[in-house]
């Protein structure tokens, strides 16, 4: 008899300094592996985190990435970490306005969550 097993959850990482240099390794190591020949990825952009700031208790990012632009929001209270599934938006209120969130759990990175701002990024000729 076959039994369906059930991955245990990625872990929620609690970052209390800027989690900048962690996203820029673990897309590093994604960029290597996954995303590797993949016809999305402009080879001209490298993985680069840009202005991790504190939003409330938690941070806020942007990611370049050789696939995407992407917006970031990582922990930075586990008490009031908002608990989504995997792969359902979260809607984030900004001063610019709401923004609808995915929630990611990845392997290397967690669990957080991600906008895309612009993908593919093939258009952009250099970092």
């Amino acid at each position: 008899m076959n039994e369906l097993r059930r991955e245990a959850a990625a872990p929620l990482r609690v970052f209390s300094e800027s989690p900048a240099a962690f996203f820029e390794h673990g897309f590093r190591q994604i960029a290597e592996t996954r995303m590797k020949g993949l016809p999305i990825v402009n080879p001209k952009i490298q993985v680069r985190a840009a202005a991790f700031r504190r939003w409330q208790m938690d941070w806020f990012g942007v990611m370049a990435l050789p696939w995407c632009i992407a917006a970031v929001y990582a922990c930075g209270c586990r008490e009031s970490w908002p608990q989504v599934a995997a792969g359902r938006e979260w809607t984030l209120e900004l001063p610019a306005g709401d923004f609808p969130f995915m929630a990611i759990e990845d392997p290397i990175l967690g669990r957080f969550f991600m906008l895309s701002l612009k993908s593919p990024v093939l258009d952009i000729e250099n970092q």
